[in-house]
């Protein structure tokens, strides 16, 4: 008999997209899940500005975040097991002043 690990076969967790407000980032999984990320659980994010944070980019097929401005990476697979993930978590979003 021949038997397989499932896991190899697993793909790993790909962010489809990124929001935040002033104390979140909220990492939308392309399998419907989201990691909500308090901004305070990484220095540079939470030093960075509004503008700051939304100059990101997603890379490897959506398993990394680069925010080149602010010197920063993270892999989807570490907020994953950090943070966890939740089925239609949703991203408030912050009012912006008029």
């Amino acid at each position: 008999m021949n038997f397989t690990n499932g896991s190899q076969h697993e793909q790993a967790p790909q962010a489809a997209s990124i929001d935040f407000n002033a104390d979140h980032m909220y990492v939308h999984l392309t399998d419907g899940r989201t990691i909500v990320v308090p901004v305070t659980a990484y220095k540079r994010l939470q030093e960075a500005t509004p503008q700051q944070r939304l100059g990101f980019r997603i890379f490897g097929r959506g398993e990394g975040i680069r925010w080149d401005e602010i010197d920063e990476d993270l892999s989807v697979s570490g907020l994953l097991r950090d943070f966890g993930a939740k089925y239609g978590e949703h991203s408030p979003t912050e009012k912006s002043p008029v």
